[in-house]
């Protein structure tokens, strides 16, 4: 027979089951609907067209199309999954194969109830989207029980989303109203709940009248040299890293000096006596009486050049010619 199985497909032969004597191999079509009984390399024993087989079907209980239990059923392959099996299912986890399609009901160790397929479970690897946060459960994962104080700042431009509907670790936007300084803001739930706090509060967002260097600092404000202009004062705020100009109220000197570091508490460095003003803290302005023993030969510096709290050493000469380096 030239369209036997044996002929057309050789491969299928050894898979034939001796429990279809007498018929064999060479004596039924290749595409014969006749259901017959097959033994797969596997060891699994089932029955099928042989038109099937010659179409590529390979073993039932391999490919999970069909369970048997203590073979593939989800109770023998994942005894542990099988644990979280909810006892409101109308099947058995030994009715269903590791694979399968099937929405059932799972109840994980925290007592949460939730439905999805078995596939989902077992190739995808999901969990509890409750423990995984994934779906929010009012009194255990949303942001008004695990984080109360924050939630106490939802603003009512949420609404009518609450609290309570959200969890504490959803990427999800939302506004915030300052308990503090009234302000709203925008920003991830996630966010606030791993610690970050008003951004004008804090001083990360400039606000101008709230925490502005103008508002906040005036007195420095009032140090603002006129080289920093179009930028003013109102438009920076404490914590900001720009270089800018100061002009002192005392001396007159202006210097370059990052804004945050003057909030810290630097000054005028001439006033600190850490650079000279010629005519305001140099020698020659405020030690007069030394010039006379000035080594104008040996030093490199003049005496408008150097302040009283220099530390530098310099070369001194007295009136009767002895010459000599020390401070002053």
């Amino acid at each position: 027979m030239s369209n036997s199985l044996a002929k057309v497909h050789p491969e299928l032969v050894s898979e034939w089951s001796e429990r279809n004597f007498p018929l064999t191999p060479d004596n039924i079509t290749y595409g014969s609907n006749k259901r017959v009984w097959w033994k797969g390399s596997c060891g699994h024993e089932w029955q099928a067209s042989v038109k099937a087989r010659s179409k590529g079907e390979g073993c039932p209980i391999c490919s999970g199309a069909r369970v048997v239990e203590g073979i593939n059923d989800l109770a023998t392959v994942k005894p542990k999954l099988s644990l979280e099996w909810s006892e409101k299912n109308t099947i058995k986890p030994t009715e269903v194969t590791a694979g399968s399609h099937k929405k059932v009901i799972w109840k994980c160790e925290h007592g949460h109830e939730w439905t999805d397929t078995v596939k989902s479970r077992t190739i995808n690897k999901t969990g509890c989207p409750y423990c995984s946060h994934n779906k929010v459960l009012a009194g255990f994962n949303d942001l008004a029980s695990q984080y109360p104080d924050i939630a106490a700042e939802w603003s009512d431009r949420n609404l009518p989303l609450l609290p309570t509907m959200v969890t504490a670790f959803a990427n999800s936007k939302a506004w915030w109203k300052c308990r503090d300084c009234g302000n709203e803001w925008y920003t991830p739930i996630s966010t606030r709940a791993g610690g970050s706090r008003c951004p004008y509060c804090s001083g990360y967002t400039l606000l101008k009248g709230f925490n502005d260097l103008a508002t906040t600092h005036p007195e420095l404000a009032a140090e603002w040299s006129e080289r920093n202009y179009p930028l003013m004062p109102d438009e920076v705020n404490a914590k900001s890293r720009h270089n800018v100009w100061w002009k002192c109220k005392t001396c007159g000197n202006e210097w370059k000096s990052v804004i945050n570091a003057r909030v810290k508490g630097t000054v005028c460095p001439v006033c600190a006596d850490r650079t000279v003003l010629a005519g305001y803290n140099d020698l020659v302005t405020t030690d007069r009486k030394l010039l006379a023993e000035w080594d104008y030969e040996k030093n490199s510096l003049l005496p408008t050049q150097v302040s009283r709290k220099s530390m530098k050493s310099v070369w001194w000469k007295c009136s009767l010619g002895h010459s000599w380096k020390g401070k002053r």
